[in-house]
């Protein structure tokens, strides 16, 4: 299982993350995804030439636990 959909385990999984990336290169009108990286969305995004703003930042799951995680916010705007 990938990072994109290891947090999503049982609800959401690469077959809905396909047909997500799908339905989205379809849309007519602005969209913005939220996802963590994954090769699928760069190869979406180079097909279809979508934005893919990469970033780094801290999760917080307690106060003594603390990582860094990227995340990348897509768009196609």
């Amino acid at each position: 299982m990938s990072a994109a959909t290891a947090d999503y385990n049982g609800t959401f999984d690469e077959e809905d993350f396909s047909r997500l990336l799908d339905t989205l290169s379809k849309v007519k009108g602005r969209f913005m995804l939220t996802m963590f990286p994954h090769e699928k969305i760069e190869r979406f995004a180079a097909r279809h030439g979508w934005t893919i703003h990469r970033l780094d930042r801290t999760i917080t799951a307690s106060k003594v636990s603390r990582r860094r995680q990227e995340e990348w916010i897509t768009t196609n705007y």
